[in-house]
């Protein structure tokens, strides 16, 4: 659905111009077979939309002196002929994880910060690989160098961090976890010293 945005100072005319557009347009559709389909004055500062930037194209500006028509046959072909530009990252659908799986890593980043403190509880020092026997890291976890003395508040908050990643970065699902549950040891391993 195309969307036309007038934008201008208070008392400048967008009324008016609004109103030429709609009238041309109804025209045009009904030539083509085609149905028909508060005053309040706020001060606002205006920021004038900026060709160059992404979502202000087409930009039409409209002639200063009402006499003169507004440029219809270019913005009849930017509403109806132009393709919209490519989604980028801002307007893209993110897939959504499956909740199970969310579950999952949030289960597996808990059981791994849980082994490190318990190692360093059973005694692992700064300098020793904590090996990590946890359910999901998958058979060939390297373990986490403890470069550092680290406590559970650090931890919580460093897990909390990869999930937020994680969730706005999405795998492929189920088979990621080993996968993401390495990425966890690395994350944790690159803020940890």
């Amino acid at each position: 659905m195309p969307l036309i945005i007038l934008c201008g100072l208070p008392g400048s005319g967008k009324s008016r111009r609004a109103e030429e557009l709609r009238a041309a347009l109804s025209a045009e559709e009904e030539e083509e077979g085609g149905g028909g389909g508060g005053e309040r004055r706020v001060f606002v500062p205006l920021e004038p939309p900026d060709s160059r930037h992404r979502w202000d194209r087409p930009l039409f500006a409209a002639p200063h002196d009402p006499a003169q028509p507004l440029p219809l046959p270019e913005i009849r072909a930017a509403l109806f002929e132009r393709r919209p530009p490519p989604p980028n990252q801002s307007t893209r659908a993110q897939p959504l994880q499956p909740a199970a799986f969310l579950h999952r890593l949030d289960r597996l980043t808990q059981d791994v910060a849980a082994a490190l403190v318990a190692a360093q509880r059973d005694g692992v020092q700064p300098g020793q690989v904590v090996p990590l026997a946890v359910e999901g890291l998958g058979q060939e976890s390297p373990g986490l160098l403890l470069s550092r003395p680290v406590g559970l508040p650090e931890l919580s908050r460093l897990r909390r961090q990869f999930l937020s990643y994680a969730k706005m970065h999405p795998g492929e699902g189920e088979e990621s976890l080993p996968r993401l549950g390495s990425m966890f040891l690395q994350y944790l391993s690159s803020n940890l010293q």
